[in-house]
Parts: C-alpha cells; structure tokens; sequence
C-alpha cells in the first residue's frame, strides 16, 4: 500500500462510456503489488487488482454504479449502470456485531483492511503491460484435494 507524501505518479481511467471515472496516485505501477486471482466474480468482470489506501484514490460517478453484493456481503462489485464497465470495488467487512467479537488484533487488521479502495487496473490509461508484474493466485482452492 502507497503511503501520502511518496513520489507518486497519477493514473487516470473510467468505464468505458465515461459516467465512472477514477484517479489512483500511485507509486509506478510496475513498482507496486498487483494481483489476479480466478474466483468468479473477477473472472467474470475482467478484474486485476490494485489495492492503495482510499486517500490516493478519487471516484467520480459512484452515483452511476450498481453495486452487486455477493456471498456475505463483505465486499460489493459495482458496474457502470450504462455500459456495464466494473472499475473499482467496495468493501464492506463483516457486521459491527461479527467485528466485535474478534480478537483485538484481528480486528485491527480487518478494520486495516477496509481502509484501502481496491481498483481494476484494467481501466487505468497509460498501462505499460509489458512491465506490470501479476501476481496470480489461485482462490479458494486451498486444502482442497481431488480424490483419485
């Protein structure tokens, strides 16, 4: 995660009819953790990850996305309400009441977490792909064992 006050670049993007913009101050991008993974839902909305602290990132047109909650309900995975672009996603984290029955430093960590503004890096102009390092990783398959 980016922290303010580093030398920084700006990217900027948006969906592709231009009601939903972003702008991410970051490091370079072939600099900074960039991940992918197979779950289904970003599978399914073309999604490699950016993950900086919500102060780097400003959304324009929020108001212009549907949110699709999914599983728990701990995250969302809003779209362009016109041309169906996903740029960014929403964390919401488990319910006050689930929060507070954690250990203190798990729940440190998850409140940690919800600080940062995941971004589909898919939707940022000036991407240099032949430099960005992708993380994969294969979700949800861990302990799962395939019977002969």
């Amino acid at each position: 995660m980016d922290a303010p006050g580093e030398d920084l670049k700006l990217y900027t993007g948006g969906c592709e009819c231009g009601a939903v913009q972003v702008a991410l101050k970051s490091k370079p991008l072939n600099d900074i953790e960039i991940k992918e993974d197979n779950c289904s839902i970003c599978v399914r909305n073309g999604f490699i990850g950016v993950y900086p602290h919500q102060s780097l990132v400003t959304l324009v047109g929020k108001d212009q996305t549907q949110d699709y909650k999914f599983g728990r309900g701990f995250n969302g995975s809003p779209f362009c309400r016109i041309c169906g672009v996903h740029c960014f996603g929403n964390l919401y984290g488990p319910p006050e009441e689930v929060l507070a029955r954690l250990p203190e430093a798990k729940q440190d960590f998850v409140r940690k977490q919800l600080e940062v503004q995941p971004l589909n890096i898919r939707v940022l102009d000036g991407v240099e792909w032949d430099r960005v390092d992708i993380k994969w990783k294969n979700e949800g398959t861990e302990g799962y064992v395939l019977e002969d």
